[in-house]
Order: structure tokens, then sequence, then C-alpha cells
């Protein structure tokens, strides 16, 4: 399911992400935004946002992220490089790449596997 949220119309559920991606959907390629987005879903490619990636805890994605802050509930596989905050939540997985940010949280649950850390 793609949609596309004004603030103000917003159901109450839904992230405070202007793009949500989530379900069964499967994307495939580039994703360049904005706004804030929010995906819980399979994506295969770069995701470069002005804003705040949120991958959801049905999240697997497989690229490269670029924003000002990144959290991640899911899986990825790739780099991240935020301007600002890298935030691993409780059982996200993170594999082969490098993640680059002035801050970075790790939960404890969190996994992490052939990852270098750069802080900036």
């Amino acid at each position: 399911m793609i949609q596309l949220f004004k603030k103000k119309n917003r159901p109450h559920l839904v992230p405070s992400s202007e793009l949500l991606i989530t379900g069964s959907t499967t994307s495939t390629g580039s994703i360049v935004c904005e706004e804030d987005i929010f995906l819980d879903n399979k994506h295969t490619g770069d995701i470069t946002c002005k804003g705040l990636v949120t991958l959801g805890p049905n999240a697997i994605a497989k690229g490269n992220v670029t924003a000002r802050v990144v959290k991640v509930y899911g899986s990825l596989s790739g780099s991240i490089n935020a301007k600002e905050a890298i935030a691993l939540e409780s059982n996200s997985h993170v594999r082969k790449g490098t993640l680059t940010g002035k801050a970075i949280s790790i939960q404890p649950s969190a996994t992490l596997n052939d990852v270098n850390l750069t802080i900036s």
C-alpha cells in the first residue's frame, strides 16, 4: 500500500511521515524524496531523503540510505549516511555497510554484521 497524507488529514495510527509504504508491497528502484518517509515493506534500491527515513519492523531493505535522520526497526543490507543521527532500534538488523552520522544510537538487541561505524 502506498499512501500520501497531508499532515492534517492523517489517520491516527499512521506515522508522521508524508510517504508511507507498507504491507505486502514490494518496491524496487531508487527513492528520492523531500519529505519524511516510512517504509515497512520489501525494498531494493537506494533511498535519498532530506528528512527522516524510518524502516519499520517489517522492512527488509537492500540498498544505501542517505537522509537527515535514519531510524531502523527492521532489516537493512547496505550503508547509512545521516547528516544528523542514526537510531538502530530493538531487534533491528544491519548488514554489510558503513554507518556514518553525527550521532549513532544502538539498542542492546540490535544486530550488526560486517558493519563499520563512522562518527562524523
